[in-house]
């Protein structure tokens, strides 16, 4: 057991303990207090912020949704894409067989136009034959008019001489 003035110097050093733990406590208390006036701001800003989080939440959910869309596009663009590429490919052999037909087609022509002129100029030489065998045919006939007047002047010739020995 302690005695009176032990007592005594333990209650001193109580009350002088309590008096520090009062010093610490009371600026804790004054924060405590603070901070609890804070609640109600921070509960209408968390609030808020809630809020915004939701609205960012749905723009987020529209954005996926859009990208979604997006991607969808995209692909169907490659397919179209790969479509066109194929058909850009077919007109490009179509082309290239559409060239050799019309370079086939060229040497066709001038093999033709090298026949036109053969023909043109086997046309002039039959064209000069026909002038020759006219001016010949018509020498011909020429000389024919002329044999024939001959002959029928010998048979009128012949005919007074038989006509003249009496023999007609």
């Amino acid at each position: 057991m302690l005695t009176r003035p032990q007592m005594e110097d333990a209650l001193v050093n109580l009350d002088l303990r309590l008096g520090r733990i009062e010093q610490i406590l009371q600026p804790l208390q004054d924060d405590v207090h603070g901070l609890k006036a804070d609640v109600p701001a921070l509960r209408t800003d968390l609030a808020n912020l809630g809020d915004e989080v939701r609205g960012l939440q749905r723009d987020v959910a529209d954005l996926q949704r859009d990208v979604a869309g997006l991607q969808r596009d995209v692909a169907d663009l490659r397919r179209d894409v790969a479509g066109l590429q194929r058909d850009v490919a077919s007109l490009q052999r179509d082309v290239a067989g559409l060239q050799r037909d019309v370079a086939g087609l060229k040497r066709d022509v001038a093999g033709l136009q090298g026949d036109v002129a053969g023909l043109q100029r086997d046309l002039s030489i039959v064209a000069q034959d026909v002038v020759g065998l006219k001016e010949e045919i018509l020498g011909i006939q020429r000389e024919v008019r002329d044999t024939s007047r001959e002959v029928l002047a010998s048979i009128g010739q012949l005919t007074s001489r038989l006509e003249q020995h009496g023999v007609i």
